[in-house]
């Protein structure tokens, strides 16, 4: 899932979200990672691993950063 949204520069960007997994974890194996692209570059990545029990749990979580248009530096800190 992803956003497209303007910078604070006034550039386009686009703002992709995917949910990682980890097999190994004990309990909560699902995560999100948000990479930030300026005119087909990465501009920011950033991930938040093993915070979700479920796929569902992430991925709705997922729809309410790009809701809030959330971006890889304020990442960590909402989640």
């Amino acid at each position: 899932m992803n956003i497209k949204l303007l910078t604070e520069d006034g550039e386009n960007a686009v703002v992709e979200f995917e949910i990682t997994e980890n097999a190994g974890a004990e309990d909560r194996c699902f995560g999100i990672s948000a990479t930030m692209m300026i005119d087909g570059s990465i501009a920011e990545r950033s991930a938040v691993e093993e915070r979700f029990f479920t796929r569902d749990e992430a991925e709705k979580t997922v729809a309410m950063l790009c809701k809030y248009q959330v971006t890889p530096c304020t990442l960590c800190d909402v989640l």
